[in-house]
């Protein structure tokens, strides 16, 4: 009778934590979809999807080890619901390849001071870009980090590899096609911004948006804490602060959905969102665009060297007229995030017989374009000439 109920009482917890994991497992999920103002710290809910997510996938384990069969229903149905973000975390054998029109790629390039050698950074980024011989190449936190870098002079020396650029102190695209038009914009209350770029592909117009999310502020809140004590970050505070800045990106997110909604050309969006695919950052831009790395990644899609490389906070989205051909990561050590590239297939598109790719000719040191003029945001080079061309408002 005694081991009985001894065994009673432990199938009880069992069901009572499967059950619980369950609702937890559906639960963040659910708030994936809500907007961060709708409620306190709902958005950290959903970032703790793949704690949640890692636990009932052990509690599967254990179950069906002890032949629960009634409780792995528990377990798969937390799983099931959140399918979506299992699949933008984790590919298997990826697309081969095949005909493609453009390679895209986007890296944070923290202000190409992660090894603390700037000049060297810059050739090893513009060697990067030769190699994979990207046609869009976008950069955030091209930054004048100190007034040590000159960022006219950097952007000289990157134009070596990709002749049409256009930048602003955050972010830069650089283009082997013509860029027709851009905007820049720096979000209110934040340091962070995007920069939007329309490109002549072969006389069809693509729009790119380069993108650099509000962060979650722990690491300078962390560096705060370091500098002023030896205390650690009260729980408190650090939980307010990420919820403040979740609140503060997903104003960022709606404004770039509504600038994404408002064109009829096809659209690309690459950048540093500073949010994981359980997030509502995620899911609101994504709307019905395609995931470069669902549709043809591979492996575990990290993208960020800290917190020891498991999140993935890195994107290049497209519109649904874009067949992602090929999705890669690279490990190129010159930035605390990973370089992403992807090979798209525009449809419909006029596909006139693209100019072949030439390797350009290494140069101790470019020329530097003229600088930027900061009282206009409608600044283009002219690759041709070499100079700065400011059109009128």
């Amino acid at each position: 009778m005694k081991n009985f109920r001894d065994s009673l009482w432990v199938y009880a917890l069992e069901t009572l934590l499967a059950f619980g994991l369950m609702l937890t497992g559906v639960l963040c999920w659910g708030l994936s979809f809500l907007p961060p103002m709708e409620g306190n710290y709902w958005g950290l809910i959903a970032l703790s999807t793949p704690l949640v997510l890692t636990a009932n996938g052990l509690l599967l384990l254990l179950v069906l080890w002890h032949r629960r069969w009634i409780l792995v229903l528990f377990p798969i149905t937390a799983l099931m619901f959140n399918t979506d973000y299992i699949f933008s975390m984790l590919q298997f054998g990826g697309v081969g390849g095949g005909q493609f029109d453009l390679k895209v790629g986007t890296l944070n390039v923290a202000n190409f001071d992660w090894k603390n050698q700037m000049e060297e950074t810059i050739d090893e980024v513009g060697d990067i870009v030769t190699r994979e011989k990207l046609d869009v190449f976008c950069m955030q936190e091209f930054t004048n980090n100190g007034g040590q870098m000159k960022l006219d002079s950097v952007a000289g020396r990157l134009r070596e590899y990709l002749p049409n650029i256009v930048y602003e102190t955050g972010q830069a695209i650089m283009s082997r096609y013509p860029i027709i038009d851009h905007e820049y914009v720096r979000f209110p209350s934040s340091g962070n911004d995007y920069l939007r770029a329309d490109i002549d592909y072969e006389g069809d117009t693509i729009r790119v948006f380069s993108v650099h999310f509000q962060t979650t502020g722990v690491s300078s809140l962390k560096a705060r804490y370091e500098t002023d004590s030896a205390q650690k970050i009260p729980l408190e505070e650090l939980l307010r602060e990420v919820e403040h800045n979740n609140r503060l990106r997903a104003t960022q997110v709606n404004e770039i959905r509504g600038k994404i909604d408002s064109t009829t050309y096809p659209v690309l969006v690459l950048g540093d969102f500073n949010d994981t695919p359980s997030s509502y950052t995620y899911r609101y831009v994504k709307g019905g665009m395609k995931d470069a790395f669902r549709e043809a990644g591979e492996g575990f899609g990290s993208t960020f060297r800290g917190f020891r490389g498991v999140l993935r906070i890195d994107y290049i989205f497209c519109s649904p007229i874009f067949d992602v051909k090929k999705f890669r990561r690279l490990h190129d050590n010159v930035s605390d995030h990973l370089m992403i590239t992807a090979d798209l297939y525009l449809k419909g598109a006029k596909h006139l017989k693209p100019k072949p790719w030439v390797k350009p000719r290494r140069r101790k040191a470019a020329p530097a374009p003229e600088p930027i003029r900061k009282d206009t945001l409608e600044t283009i080079f002219q690759p041709d000439s070499g100079t700065v061309m400011n059109k009128p408002r």
